[in-house]
């Protein structure tokens, strides 16, 4: 005689068998997130820089990238503060936190730092600092181009 299909013995220990690995990928998971939104706010980050220098080359102007500390935020914004549509701003992810802006070696921590492009889309050097879960994460710009740096706690 033919058997046809599983006991429920079996079908219980292929049930408990997924269930302990969906487990074991959801707790891997929110160990990962931390790192996702790191990574989401050096994007950010960078895409405000970028920004900055692109529009400081595109309008021949002085452009300003800004690190508000309280607010969690970087904003972009021309040197004609009366146009509200040359603003920008970008808020990083709850669980990432704006660390440091190091301006000609002068650490800022607190209030907000500024950094002015120049109409050929040059900056003087300065390195952004975001932290997330023990971990932080240096941005550092040569003025022309960025990269970014990961540092382990």
């Amino acid at each position: 005689m033919k058997r046809r299909g599983f006991s429920l013995t079996e079908l219980l220990v292929a049930v408990a068998l997924v269930g302990l690995s969906v487990g074991v990928v959801i707790v891997r998971l929110d160990d990962l997130t931390p790192g996702w939104h790191r990574d989401e706010a050096a994007s950010l980050v960078l895409g405000a820089i970028e920004l900055c220098r692109r529009q400081a080359v595109a309008t021949r102007d002085f452009w300003t990238v800004s690190f508000d500390f309280p607010g969690n935020r970087v904003t972009v914004r021309s040197s004609d503060a009366r146009d509200a549509s040359a603003v920008r701003g970008f808020a990083l992810p709850e669980s990432v936190r704006l660390t440091e802006v190091r301006l000609g070696g002068r650490p800022v921590t607190e209030g907000s730092a500024a950094v002015v492009m120049t109409p050929t889309g040059v900056a003087p050097p300065f390195v952004v600092v975001i932290s997330s879960a023990g971990h932080r994460l240096e941005i550092a710009s040569t003025g022309t181009e960025e990269e970014v740096h990961h540092e382990m706690p």
